[in-house]
């Protein structure tokens, strides 16, 4: 293992002691350029807030609402009872945005 650390240093062109001299660091950063991390290309929102509410868990919870609208829909002489399928359906859009945000 020792041999294979004295050939990558010497491969390298670094003294183990001193680092790299002042020419060769030079030379590397001209070639090479600065040691960064090159930025992540970013999902758009949009995209994530499909993705969030499209997901296995959402769509269940699309479905119950959705059956919550039939039944109360079809049961109903007034649409004032509604609001409980609206609530169901507002409450799977804001955990998905919050999702989201995580």
């Amino acid at each position: 293992r020792q041999m294979c650390i004295r050939d990558r240093y010497k491969r390298m062109e670094v003294d183990p002691e001193q680092g790299l001299t002042g020419q060769i660091a030079a030379a590397r950063l001209k070639e090479y350029g600065e040691n960064v991390l090159s930025e992540k290309k970013s999902t758009p929102w949009y995209v994530q807030l499909i993705h969030e509410l499209t997901g296995f868990f959402s769509i269940l919870l699309w479905a119950g609402s959705a059956l919550c609208f039939i039944a109360y829909g079809l049961d109903a002489v007034s649409y004032t009872h509604l609001t409980l399928p609206t609530i169901y359906s507002v409450q799977i859009s804001v955990v998905a945005v919050s999702l989201k945000k995580k």
